[in-house]
């Protein structure tokens, strides 16, 4: 046991003195040149993303795509190295990691359950990066092997990419971006002691608002009048007469798979299923106010109470869609005596 002990320590000086050797760049700021700060990156202030059953963890719910300034950038000197180690790091930045996916790094939570930010940098002025590729930003000084040995006029554009990724279900609010910036270091040491460099500079400048995917509807609402019958028109137990179709018309958002269910409190006597619904106001008996769906069917199949339907998985944004159904009599008594008579019906709307 003492003979593998000392072995590994020998090995371990071997390799704690090897590593100075590859941190000896010393970069400075080529003839006039200086820090080249940005904060025109641009993004949404308000982003809708997919619901949990259409995205899945590890899906972008913002990409800014690769952008900078336009032909603005800065230029240093290295010398002394075989490499210039750049050093990424988020400031003003203290949340953990997310969970890695396939093909996505380096995701930080944020403030909002479920929403990760991630921050990639590329550093060639004559080129732009295709596919998730350039140095993915970290929280710590992070290094990185371009190999620029005595590079003279290097040239560095502020060529950025930010993303928000899902990492989890995701909650409503408001991500605080605004303010954080990532920080690019040429040279050696250490974020709080660089010992080259502060080449370029990165400043989100503003948060971004997370809403759930809904729909709107048009009506908040509504009121179907049925029009006025004789009682000889309901000449038994189980007739109906004075079917007014109606629709409930929505606006829903992208990537939503859409469900209802209608509520209501089943006539007396009467099962949840045959679509009647009980009297809350009115002098008339006999008769019950029916509804009936023709989602699935044109002549219309009873609605029944308290059971979710699926409406449409949608596949573009702002997409109208109807609720189609029908309202009419259904004689429910031996006898019917005139009168007035309403009931209430309640939606409700499901999101996934």
């Amino acid at each position: 046991m003492n003979k593998i002990s000392r072995k590994t320590a020998v090995l371990l000086a071997v390799i704690f003195f090897a590593l100075p050797s590859l941190a000896q760049a010393t970069c400075w700021f080529h003839n006039g040149w200086g820090q080249l700060n940005w904060s025109g990156i641009n993004y949404p202030n308000i982003i809708t993303p997919p619901r949990d059953s259409v995205a899945s963890y590890g899906t972008p719910i913002l990409d800014t795509g690769w952008q900078d300034p336009g032909t603005i950038y800065t230029t240093v000197d290295c010398s002394g190295s075989w490499y210039d180690w750049t050093w990424a790091v988020y400031n003003g930045f203290d949340y953990p990691l997310a969970p890695g996916y396939s093909g996505v790094a380096n995701v930080y939570q944020t403030n909002v359950p479920g929403v990760g930010l991630i921050i990639n940098y590329w550093n060639s002025v004559n080129s732009y990066p295709s596919g998730d590729v350039g140095r993915q930003i970290q929280t710590w000084a992070n290094r990185s092997g371009w190999e620029v040995a005595n590079a003279s006029d290097y040239r560095l554009p502020a060529r950025f990419r930010m993303r928000l990724i899902k990492y989890g279900p995701i909650s409503p609010g408001v991500v605080n971006l605004a303010g954080i910036q990532a920080r690019i270091y040429y040279g050696g040491g250490d974020a709080a002691r660089p010992e080259g460099v502060l080449a370029i500079q990165l400043t989100l400048p503003h948060d971004v608002t997370v809403t759930p995917s809904t729909c709107s509807l048009a009506v908040p609402n509504t009121t179907v009048p049925l029009p006025t019958i004789g009682v000889n028109q309901l000449p038994a137990i189980g007739a109906t007469t004075g079917a007014v179709p109606f629709k409930i018309n929505m606006s829903c958002d992208l990537n939503l798979k859409v469900s209802f269910q209608i509520d209501g409190t089943p006539y007396s006597g009467m099962s949840s299923t045959s679509g009647v619904l009980a009297p809350n106001s009115g002098t008339a008996s006999g008769v019950g106010l029916q509804l009936l769906s023709t989602l699935s069917n044109s002549a219309g199949l009873p609605v029944a109470f308290g059971t979710k339907t699926l409406l449409k998985s949608l596949t573009i944004a702002n997409d109208q869609l109807s609720i189609p159904l029908i309202a009419r009599y259904y004689r429910t008594g031996s006898t019917v005596s005139p009168g007035s008579i309403s009931s209430t019906a309640t939606l409700t709307m499901f999101y996934e």
